[in-house]
């Protein structure tokens, strides 16, 4: 069986990252994809926009997605599909679907976002998606 979610998007923030008391941490990401289509009955062209939380539980990746990801940035994303539950304060049960990336998952930056800080590292320009995955420049891997 496969559990494995590709996402080529748009963050909606910047990456923030929570550190817990036992030293672990995670950075959470809010991305947008966006599909397209013509309507057959009326021929106009609609648009529908979905937000998906990502969640990155790697400390070392975490601190490089704080410093060198901004909000509006195009990323392609590899993680898998998890659900979380707890139980609310009015003792109600919750479940969240989000995309997880654990070692062995992958996040690449396509392109800069209006917003990218000037700090962070120089990157070359869009070329497509196709070609931005393809290329090895700002690619992270997590080997472990």
């Amino acid at each position: 069986m496969i559990n494995k979610v590709t996402l080529i998007g748009n963050l909606g923030n910047d990456p923030e990252i929570r550190t817990f008391a036992n030293g672990g941490s995670v950075a959470t990401l809010s991305v947008a994809t966006k599909e397209s289509w013509k309507d057959r009955a009326s021929g106009e062209w609609r648009e529908k926009t979905e937000w998906h939380r990502v969640s990155c539980y790697v400390p070392a990746l975490n601190d490089m997605l704080v410093r060198a990801y901004r909000k509006g940035d195009m990323v392609f994303i590899e993680g898998k599909l998890e659900t979380r539950s707890w139980t609310a304060q009015d003792g109600s049960t919750r479940k969240m679907v989000e995309v997880a990336m654990r070692p062995g998952s992958v996040i690449r930056r396509l392109s800069k976002g209006s917003a990218a800080r000037a700090d962070a590292p120089a990157q070359s320009s869009a070329r497509g998606a196709s070609r931005a995955v393809a290329d090895a420049e700002d690619f992270c891997e997590i080997p472990f």
